[in-house]
């Protein structure tokens, strides 16, 4: 069993997948699943990264990925950074980029809507919201409250980059507070930090 770190920035809690000896059923992300990060409009970034996949934006152009220092690939239908190992693409890049993110973004929103209405939760209300640290084990996690990550958070277990295989964890807050996602759907932007 390996324990992976992961650092969130402050206010933002995204559905996070890892593969473990237990946890709920799978949350199948179909042509999603090949992204790292996958946005509807935009992904903010704070240097620097280190991200192993493929990084998207389903509507938008290279303005819509900031501080990722991109480089045009020769083929024009990807970008690449130092930040990613892997391709960065935007809506505008050459086809068959524009098809492949628009049906990445419709399976993103159906695994969302697996994912978010999940019933049976492990952990109510854990820490009342204000994440400040721990360590997650697998499962559904909920709040009624809106949910800030104030501190580095570990999520023990194998990590995998794909959500779709037997075990996970759900991490399902309810929005109260306008500065946080509006998660009835996907969040339209990811915030990268550290």
């Amino acid at each position: 069993m390996h324990t992976t770190h992961l650092k969130i920035a402050a206010g933002l809690l995204a559905t996070i997948g890892c593969s473990l000896a237990a946890g709920p059923a799978q949350v199948v992300l179909g042509s999603a699943k090949t992204f790292a990060i996958l946005a509807n409009t935009r992904v903010f970034n704070t240097p620097t990264s280190a991200i192993t996949g493929d990084v998207g934006v389903a509507s938008g152009n290279a303005s819509s990925l900031s501080n990722f220092d991109l480089v045009p690939d020769a083929s024009q239908q990807f970008s690449t950074s130092a930040q990613v190992n892997g391709r960065v693409m935007v809506d505008t890049d050459e086809a068959p980029t524009p098809q492949l993110l628009a049906g990445a973004a419709v399976d993103m929103q159906a695994a969302f809507t697996d994912a978010m209405g999940r019933r049976g939760a492990n952990f109510v209300g854990l820490q009342n919201g204000r994440i400040v640290g721990g360590t997650l084990v697998p499962g559904i996690y909920k709040w009624t409250t809106a949910v800030t990550i104030a501190g580095d958070i570990t999520l023990t277990g194998e990590f995998h980059r794909y959500l779709d295989l037997p075990n996970l964890w759900l991490l399902q807050p309810r929005n109260q507070q306008s500065h946080n996602p509006h998660w009835g759907r996907p969040p339209a932007e990811r915030h990268l930090g550290h």
